[in-house]
């Protein structure tokens, strides 16, 4: 799957208000419509999180203007708004405090949401997936030490 194609799903799930929120940036095709269509935030000069709406984008924004940006909190927010696993948020902002557990972090794909969590929590994360987002179970491709796995809702 190549990038192009996992941010256009990203961008149907959350078209489609599975996910409540969309990380682009300005040389994604189609950037500008967003911009025109969508309430968003620029997170760095880089990225720009889209919301569903007003509410959900200012409530985003009273929660980081809470926290120093960069710190663990921070990306516990973003991960959290933008609907990934609790567990894998919570990895994720471990990882930046621990290096020791970078050799057990894997990379999850489901239906265009990308993201890192622990392979030791591969079976658990992807339950939550299973039960949380809202689209029919399929399967979920977990890489880890450039190994691909693909777990099976049919299969466990």
């Amino acid at each position: 799957m190549t990038q192009t194609s996992i941010e256009q799903t990203a961008f149907t799930l959350f078209a489609s208000g599975i996910k409540p929120a969309y990380i682009s940036d300005e040389s994604e095709s189609g950037f500008q419509d967003l911009i025109e269509k969508y309430p968003y935030i620029y997170l760095n000069q880089r990225n720009v999180m889209f919301f569903k709406s007003e509410e959900l984008k200012n409530n985003f924004v009273t929660r980081l203007d809470l926290v120093e940006p960069g710190s663990h909190e921070y990306h516990r927010i973003i991960g959290e708004m933008l609907g990934y696993p609790p567990q894998a948020v919570d990895f994720f902002t471990r990882c930046q405090e621990q290096p020791e557990l970078r050799a057990k972090k894997a990379a999850f794909r489901y239906c265009g949401i990308y993201f890192v969590g622990n392979v030791e929590q591969a079976l658990d994360i992807c339950y939550w997936l299973w039960k949380n987002v809202r689209i029919p179970m399929t399967n979920v491709e977990v890489e880890h030490l450039g190994v691909k796995y693909i777990i099976s809702p049919d299969k466990i």
